[in-house]
């Protein structure tokens, strides 16, 4: 989590996880709120009514999240950085050791 906060990337989820607090908190809340709504009063155990409600909300919003990472649209409103497209080259890339030595 420190690599995260430092703004390094070690791997893609810490990557992934310092990138998606503010979009994760803010669909996940609605989707609790609408999901518990309906399963409170169903006459079961605290933890089957905390299971059925915690499960599809956190799973639900992974894919959303996923959705608003992947959408450049998405990425502005919930306050992203916009990702650059990726730059097309004309020609090999000269990388290495190997390329050098045959130049």
């Amino acid at each position: 989590m420190v690599a995260a906060a430092e703004g390094r990337s070690d791997n893609r989820l810490t990557s992934w996880g310092a990138e998606m607090p503010m979009p994760f908190y803010v669909l996940n809340h609605p989707l609790l709120v609408v999901i518990a709504a309906y399963v409170v009063g169903w006459d079961v155990g605290l933890w089957a009514k905390f299971i059925v409600i915690t499960v599809p909300a956190i799973g639900i919003t992974f894919v959303l999240c996923e959705g608003v990472r992947r959408s450049r649209v998405l990425r502005v409103v919930f306050g992203l950085s916009a990702v650059a497209k990726p730059r097309q080259t004309s020609g090999p890339m000269v990388t290495g050791k190997a390329s050098l030595r045959s130049l």
